[in-house]
């Protein structure tokens, strides 16, 4: 799971990768600007995924979902691009 955060003019704190309602991720620290997440061994069936970005100031900007359909083993190359936080 991938998510392209930003905040014009401050910094992105964290990013919650959720499946359904369940948190699977909190990452703080990006890799080569993207918040990176797994989760791991999920079973086959559809799955809908969202991320939240956290700025400094408290703001929270959600994504729209992100359903995959899966076979099984773990989630590679899923993600959310363009995530803002918003007052």
């Amino acid at each position: 799971l991938q998510a392209l955060a930003s905040e014009p003019g401050g910094s992105i704190s964290r990013v919650e990768f959720y499946r359904g309602n369940s948190l699977i991720a909190n990452v703080s620290v990006p890799t080569g600007g993207l918040f990176l997440a797994s989760d791991g061994n999920v079973g086959a069936g559809v799955y809908s995924y969202t991320a939240r970005a956290f700025d400094a100031g408290g703001r929270v900007a959600t994504s729209a979902p992100h359903i995959d359909a899966e076979q099984g083993g773990a989630m590679r190359g899923k993600g959310h691009r363009g995530l803002k936080s918003r007052n």
